[in-house]
């Protein structure tokens, strides 16, 4: 008997072999969190993702999304910001790692008007890759990157956007992303600086872009 206990109790402790997450893919533009169908997630370090976005863009109601999905551990516990001409965007991210969780709540970093003396350019141009115009912003509180954003989204709206402004650091990782959302496909490549070096790093600041592409379909 002792030997089955000795048995049963090392089979409990060895790693499960095969085994891949299970998490609930969906998105809503509510303000609430959506709950949707259960996917499984590719092979690897994965966790199931809550993605909570709010978006401003000048005087239109702001955009608030939550987005739950599979994702890479190293997307977890991001949260930031980023300020453009006439637009700013908070992110925040959680993670949880048992099949089809809940994440906790993403808490939104608070937005500073306080100028830290980094100056960066700045440009939104839809339909484009280049900008014909910008402008120089300060950037304030902890938005202490400049940063160019390249999106090209095909599928369900199709489209090419180049954009700059100030960012958190913590937005500048992982390099690429792409992204279903909404029957569309989302590919986003970004260029980081800072005073020192150039980060060829991607951002998750993709997510203002999807916020205007859900304005346009709403």
């Amino acid at each position: 008997m002792a030997t089955y206990l000795l048995i049963a109790t090392i089979l409990t402790t060895l790693p499960a072999t095969g085994y891949t997450l299970s998490c609930i893919e969906c998105s809503s533009k509510d303000n609430k969190i959506c709950n949707g169908s259960s996917v499984t997630c590719p092979s690897g370090n994965y966790s199931c993702l809550l993605t909570r976005v709010m978006t401003t863009v000048g005087e239109m109601t702001p955009t608030r999304i939550y987005i739950r999905q599979c994702a890479p551990m190293k997307l977890c516990s991001k949260t930031g910001s980023i300020s453009m001409p006439h637009s700013t965007f908070r992110t925040s991210l959680t993670c949880c790692d048992e099949d089809d969780c809940t994440p906790p709540e993403p808490i939104l970093p608070k937005l500073s008007s306080k100028k830290n003396g980094k100056k960066c350019p700045a440009c939104f141009e839809p339909n484009a890759m280049t900008c014909k115009k910008e402008t120089i912003m300060d950037c304030t509180g902890s938005e202490t990157i400049c940063i160019t954003q390249f999106t090209n989204t095909t599928g369900a709206v199709l489209g090419t956007t180049v954009s700059r402004g100030c960012a958190t650091k913590q937005l500048c990782k992982p390099e690429h992303q792409v992204w279903t959302f909404d029957k569309m496909v989302v590919n986003v490549d970004n260029v980081c600086e800072n005073s020192s070096n150039r980060l060829h790093e991607n951002v998750l600041i993709l997510f203002l872009s999807l916020s205007l592409f859900l304005k346009l379909l709403s």
